[in-house]
Order: C-alpha cells, then structure tokens, then sequence
C-alpha cells in the first residue's frame, strides 16, 4: 500500500458513534483521505447484528467524506470478530472497502518515501474485572489476544520504520512519571500485567527503532523525545506522541509523512 503525504491518526474511540461523523469530517475538511484510529474502536466484538449496523452507519458517513477507515485493535476489541473478518491483499481484515482492522506487523510505504508499520494490542490493565464479566448475552468481555506475543514480533521484523501506529505506547521517562502518579489506584496483579504488556510492545518498538511513534491506550496527552538504544546496539532518537480518549479533548491529529510532523486537529 502506498500511503499519501498526509494522513489522519485518532485515540480510543470507545465506542464513541455519536462522536465518531465529527472526526471524520475535520479529516476530510482537511484534505485527508486515510484515518488511522489506534485501538480501542469497541464497536465489533462478536460479529452481532447490531454491531454490524453499527459499522454499516459508520461506513455511510466514511463514504460520504470519501474518507478511508484502518484501524489498530487494542485491548477493548474483539479479537474472535476481527479475526473471523475476510482478509484482502494487504493482510488487512475487511469490514467492508471503507473499514480495514490492520494486523499486528502491517507495513505500508508513503508517496514520500517513509515507512510505515502498525503494532496494535496491549495488555488491559482492569484484566480482573474485565476476565469475569461477561456481555448480557453471555458473551465474554475479554480476548487473551490482546496480549503481544513473539510471533507478533517477528511478523513486525527488524527492519528499520520512520513511523510506528500503535495502541501502547514505548517505556519513556515521560510517560512513566505520569503514570506512576495513578499506579496505587489499580490491582496489583492487573498493573504487573499491563507492565508487561507494554514491555512486549516495547520490545517491538526498538526493533524497527522508528523516528516516530502515535499512539493512544492510556487516555492522555504525551509528546516527548527520548533517546533509545535498539536491540541492535544502535542508538536512535524518537518522538513518542500519545492521542487522547475520543470526547477528552486533542484526540485527533494529523501526520505528515514527508516531515514526521503532528499537528493537532481542532475538536
């Protein structure tokens, strides 16, 4: 797939359908015609007829804006749904031509020259919760799939990205602090999982050792540079830039892929 210079990147929608036609307007009110969502979509869960029209109505307002939907499943996604999707030509799971569910190590390349890979999933934190409770249809709540696994790792592979979409975000100084500030008010045994999770992601993360990574999960703001040294003994420098919760507030952004900049859209 040959991206354009310019696309559109979106936080955790949560399922947000009431919220969802405004993004999708500002996207194509700028031009743009490809909207990355990263994760935590949670509208396909279990294939339902109702969750199907909810993504049919979806899909009416993408093509109205003529404006192209990929997601990047989180951990608030139906995995047994996603999975069971048909898959075209790109290893994109296909809701229809206007919704894609992009699978863990998908690459793409930009018009400009850049690099382009998606590492979805994340560990959920609220996993003992989350792991009991069930839909009111008996359905469960929770897929283990959510977790990134060394075969996900390998699927990424070790060549170098400019550009990283994903739902976790790297280990970072920044984030860090900001998430210690909250660490008491979760499980012990659901934040030692979460941990590791974002770990797996982070492996990940210094194999492509990517210039920029925009992410969501954690529902806050982040825009920090680090340094890094990657699993291959090279050192690299990367922005780690985290989108808000849809209805937060600096949910939405666009990217440009000629200068890996990221300009907020306005909400």
């Amino acid at each position: 797939m040959i991206l354009d210079p310019r696309i559109a990147v979106s936080g955790d929608w949560h399922g947000r359908l009431d919220l969802a036609p405004a993004v999708i307007d500002a996207v194509a009110a700028a031009g743009i015609r490809t909207l990355f969502q990263l994760g935590d979509l949670q509208m396909l869960f279990h294939g339902t007829a109702q969750e199907h029209e909810r993504l049919r109505q979806l899909s009416a307002h993408l093509e109205l804006r003529g404006v192209q939907l990929f997601v990047v499943p989180g951990n608030h996604d139906g995995y047994t749904a996603i999975n069971g999707l048909p898959i075209d030509d790109e290893g994109i799971h296909r809701f229809d031509p206007r919704i894609g569910f992009l699978p863990r190590g998908w690459r793409a390349r930009a018009a400009t020259g850049m690099t382009v890979a998606a590492l979805g999933g994340a560990n959920s934190i609220d996993v003992g919760t989350r792991g009991r409770q069930l839909f009111e249809d008996s359905l469960p709540n929770w897929w283990s799939e959510e977790s990134i696994t060394a075969t996900d790792l390998a699927a990424l592979g070790h060549d170098p990205v400019d550009f990283l979409l994903a739902h976790d975000a790297p280990a970072s100084r920044a984030l860090g602090g900001m998430l210690e500030r909250t660490d008491h008010l979760w499980d012990p045994a659901g934040l030692k999982y979460s941990k590791q999770g974002q770990r797996m992601f982070h492996r990940g993360f210094l194999q492509v050792k990517p210039r920029l990574v925009v992410s969501g999960h954690y529902h806050l703001n982040l825009d920090a540079v680090e340094s890094y040294v990657g699993d291959d003994g090279a050192s690299f420098e990367s922005r780690s830039v985290i989108l808000n919760k849809l209805g937060l507030g600096r949910a939405n952004a666009v990217v440009d892929l000629e200068e890996l900049s990221v300009e907020l859209l306005e909400e």
